[in-house]
């Protein structure tokens, strides 16, 4: 089965292949963003802010990966925390944590009976992180007649899990029906639902996490953090400060390049 999950999906890592290595980005045009940025500083005072600002920078990854441990027992709130630290390009910085959560959510997630957002996400990470799941996990989210409960509709959140997890499918029909009903019922209430929901159906809609790069959709996750509460508050910063000292070394990257 691994090899047909290969054969699909040539970029995904799969258990007891080589591991994964970060790679080295195309360059990314200049964002808005860059004013938070404390990677642009004065030449006089560089040397010196810049020890201070990775030194507080260490401090906000110890944070959050103190956090991410604390939810280890906890694979609700352990795979949220994985998918926004994903969402916001900087997962790469607690590889071996996540890797002990989605090993110890494999064993047991065929078993899981969370609600459909849970499912469905815990069904997507697996699926990135090489782990073979199978979709009849959906099954009693379904009637009789193998189509999805008509009232899930009503369930957003739920639906628009189900949509993006509905793209690691392998052919199965559970995940075809899965995208074909939850991408009609999206459509539907894009007119009905608040501006915050609206934006989010329709990035999603457009650009579904599976079948974008990751780090052209960490600025729509980024601003889609405000306001939320102090754990997505701290994540946003070092989000921030990541996103912009990554940006730095593609434009030095991409000027050596030219030369």
């Amino acid at each position: 089965m691994a090899s047909s999950l290969f054969s699909v999906f040539p970029n995904l890592i799969l258990k007891n292949s080589s591991p994964r290595r970060r790679r080295i980005g195309m360059f990314v045009a200049n964002l808005d963003l860059e004013q938070n940025s404390v990677f642009h500083l004065k030449s006089h005072k560089q040397d010196s802010v810049k020890d201070m600002m990775r030194l507080n920078f260490e401090q906000k990854l110890e944070m959050a990966r103190s956090m991410l441990i604390s939810q280890v027992k906890q694979p609700a709130s352990a795979i949220g925390m994985i998918d926004m630290l994903q969402k916001l390009g900087i997962d790469y910085h607690f590889s071996k944590e996540i890797e002990t959560i989605t090993s110890d959510l494999y064993e047991s997630f065929s078993t899981h009976n969370g609600s459909l957002h849970h499912v469905a996400l815990g069904f997507r990470l697996l699926r990135q992180h090489g782990y073979y799941t199978s979709p009849d996990v959906f099954c009693r989210f379904m009637n009789n007649k193998g189509q999805f409960e008509v009232s899930l509709k009503e369930d957003l959140r739920g639906l628009l899990s189900l949509y993006e997890a509905s793209h690691m499918d392998i052919g199965e029909d559970i995940l075809c029906t899965a995208k074909e009903f939850s991408s009609e019922h999206l459509k539907a209430c894009i007119n009905n639902v608040g501006v915050v929901w609206k934006r989010n159906i329709e990035h999603a809609l457009e650009k579904p996490i599976h079948l974008s790069l990751q780090r052209n959709n960490v600025r729509h996750y980024i601003c889609q953090l405000e306001g939320e509460h102090e754990m997505s508050n701290a994540l946003k910063e070092l989000a921030i400060t990541d996103f912009n000292h990554v940006q730095s070394l593609h434009r030095k990257e991409y000027s050596e390049y030219l030369r």
